[in-house]
């Protein structure tokens, strides 16, 4: 999954149930949440009432998103109940997130009693003391002419991606606007070019351009 931009507060960005997401080259901002990780039930079978249930979120891969005036921090384990006749709940795991760039706070859980498996790697982050796999970094925003927050000058860690060894590989050729990667791809959905980053050709969603709210139930004639 990969979009130009998603922008405007009543955005709940990405909700991840189930296994096997990539979410690469996204820009959320100036939204509620961008990455909401859900709780699962224990012990699902694909039968009955189980199908009315949330299955455990695994093997996901978070790379080369950019998420900047974001209301709740960035990755955002969200809090759940069991579901019918389940009594036990099951934390995200296998979640790897790489070469993301966060202006804001990196992650939420509001299931702490369920240590939700996260990997971090080479992402940055305007916020201070960040986890393990983060590093803080400064960077000057400027809004263009569409209303995205992008780099507008080479910082240092912007060209600096990396994919270690272990992590789930995936070829990204292009930013969130279609530009090619550089050789030494950017952190972030946005590759940065100099004197020419506001040549995007893609321009973001907002909410007018997403269709109707979840669980809300429109007549059709």
């Amino acid at each position: 999954m990969g979009t130009p931009g998603l922008l405007g507060q009543g955005f709940w960005g990405v909700r991840l149930h189930g296994t096997s997401h990539i979410v690469v080259n996204n820009h959320f901002q100036d939204m509620d949440t961008a990455v909401e990780l859900g709780i699962g039930q224990a012990g699902l079978t694909k039968t009955g009432a189980d199908y009315y249930c949330y299955w455990p979120v695994t093997d996901v891969l978070l790379a080369h998103n950019t998420t900047a005036n974001i209301l709740t921090p960035a990755i955002w384990v969200e809090d759940m109940f069991p579901c019918e006749n389940k009594a036990s709940t099951v934390a995200p795991a296998r979640v790897f997130a790489i070469n993301n760039y966060v202006k804001n706070a990196v992650f939420q859980s509001d299931q702490p009693g369920n240590v939700a498996d996260i990997r971090y790697a080479s992402n940055v982050t305007g916020s201070a003391s960040p986890p393990s796999g983060w590093t803080t970094q400064s960077w000057t925003l400027t809004t263009d002419a569409r209303g995205l927050l992008r780099p507008n000058v080479a910082h240092p860690g912007l060209a600096q991606a990396s994919w270690p060894t272990g992590y789930p590989s995936y070829t990204l050729l292009s930013d969130l606007d279609g530009q090619p990667r550089a050789t030494q791809p950017g952190i972030g959905a946005d590759e940065f070019v100099s004197g020419n980053n506001s040549a995007y050709t893609r321009p973001p969603l907002k909410f007018a351009d997403v269709g109707p709210s979840w669980g809300v139930r429109s007549t059709v004639q």
